[in-house]
């Protein structure tokens, strides 16, 4: 027992020694100056391979663990930036935010992830509370619907030091790099698919004025537009979603009020698996010739053999990653303000020819 004391006095002692151990201690024991180490410690600068082992060797020898808020302090960054999401509950979101937090790590940085649960004013806290916080950077998939940009209250806060990099959805008026899927073409491009089987009557649902889904629905509009098809309001319809629920009630009515579609395009994921429910309760539509593609793969999706636009969401996530930091070290970043990652159509069963 009065050895095992010892022992944990000792290695409390060692712990004490270790966060006295300073940068000067390392330089010296490497014999190298202290700005030399604290280039190894930062990972800037150039430092040669073998400097760079004697000053990591050094490191582990005397236990020297930088102090990293002093670091920034001095630097004035923290190595850390933020992501501002609907909910990491939702795949696309999470996804993206793994190839952050990935393609940030390869740069030293630390990845935060905020949920906003799609409340612009939850968003905007979210976004002082960081900024006050000495966070580097922030890439946003901003809560504010589309058209709002006159209404955003406190604007100011977007285009502060802190720079923003925007996934997903952009907002009108804030002038902010924003990384997205092409989300016209998708819609373009499906409802051109849809009526090469045949197709003439084809209903369109999606979830919030995002800019996100009037893109898909833009593209809807223009192929109908351009085969002469006349596009018909009452095929259209966005829905809200409600504390994590949808209004059951007002999709059937949709369906109910649109008895000759024969063919569905559902503009969201989370919005598929109800629609699928209703239309399996309400039985109206021929099942050999009606037509379903979703948005977004999912098991669901290949199990049930839909036809599903697939976005890129690693793809994007990268691309902000990449973006945001470079901005945040002062780096020319090649490419559009705008970057448009395209989608692609993945064939299934579900769609039958006419």
């Amino acid at each position: 027992m009065q050895k095992e004391n010892v022992l944990n006095l000792e290695a409390q002692q060692s712990t004490l020694k270790n966060t006295n151990i300073t940068i000067a201690d390392v330089a010296k024991r490497a014999g190298v100056s202290t700005a030399t180490v604290g280039r190894v410690v930062g990972g800037y600068g150039t430092v040669s391979g073998k400097t760079k082992d004697r000053v990591q060797r050094a490191i582990e020898e005397l236990g020297y663990s930088p102090n990293i808020v002093a670091q920034g302090l001095r630097s004035k960054r923290t190595k850390t930036i933020a992501v501002i999401i609907g909910s990491v509950s939702n795949s696309f979101f999470a996804s993206m935010v793994s190839a952050i937090e990935s393609e940030a790590t390869e740069f030293g940085y630390n990845v935060l992830i905020c949920n906003s649960n799609e409340d612009p004013e939850v968003e905007r806290k979210h976004i002082k509370n960081l900024q006050s916080r000495m966070i580097d950077g922030i890439i946003l998939s901003s809560a504010c619907p589309a058209g709002s940009s006159t209404k955003i209250k406190e604007k100011e806060i977007y285009s502060g030091s802190v720079p923003i990099v925007m996934v997903d959805r952009r907002v009108e008026g804030l002038d902010l790099d924003v990384i997205e899927s092409d989300n016209f073409s998708a819609g373009y491009k499906t409802t051109n698919y849809l009526l090469a089987l045949g197709h003439r009557k084809i209903g369109i649902l999606g979830t919030g004025n995002y800019s996100t889904i009037n893109d898909r629905i833009a593209g809807y509009r223009k192929a109908l537009t351009d085969r002469r098809i006349e596009v018909i309001p009452e095929r259209i319809m966005t829905t809200r979603r409600e504390k994590n629920r949808y209004n059951e009630k007002e999709i059937d009515n949709y369906f109910l009020s649109n008895r000759d579609l024969t063919a569905i395009m559902i503009l969201n994921s989370s919005l598929a698996e109800v629609v699928l429910l209703r239309l399996n309760q309400l039985t109206l539509y021929d099942e050999k010739t009606f037509s379903i593609v979703c948005w977004d793969d999912s098991s669901m999706n290949k199990l049930m053999g839909l036809t599903t636009v697939l976005q890129f969401p690693e793809k994007i996530g990268t691309e902000a990653a990449r973006r945001l930091i470079g901005k945040i070290e002062g780096r020319e970043m090649p490419g559009e303000k705008v970057n448009l990652v395209s989608t692609e159509l993945k064939i299934r069963s579900s769609c039958k020819p006419l």
